[in-house]
């Protein structure tokens, strides 16, 4: 309440938590965002259902992250929360080494730049 208080407008409070009992603290306190951090698929929707009959889900936004690949990406989208963290998409990416050569034809009659 105190940071809402104290910045602008125009500023998004974002607050992280793991817990049910942690959101509806943070969504009573004023945040904008809520990140339901290292939750299950199974306790962010029981989470999402704590937050709805408390009438607080429709004035935050909520976002899941943290344990979540591209392989359950879909079982945390399906559980009504508005954004996805993908933490694996940059913190588990294989480079792959490679080079691009362009040759060009010389022209006949041409001179070099």
């Amino acid at each position: 309440k105190k940071v809402k208080k104290q910045t602008s407008f125009t500023k998004k409070v974002e607050v992280e938590t793991s817990s049910t009992y942690g959101a509806i603290q943070v969504a009573e306190a004023g945040a904008d965002i809520v990140m339901l951090d290292n939750m299950s698929p199974t306790k962010i929707r029981n989470t999402i259902s704590a937050l709805k009959r408390k009438r607080l889900r429709a004035k935050i936004l909520l976002e899941a992250s943290g344990g979540i690949n591209l392989r359950n990406l879909e079982n945390y989208v399906k559980t009504e929360v508005d954004v996805v963290s993908v933490g694996a998409l940059t913190k588990s990416v294989k480079s792959v080494d490679f080079s691009l050569q362009i040759i060009v034809p010389k022209a006949k009659g041409r001179k070099k730049p």
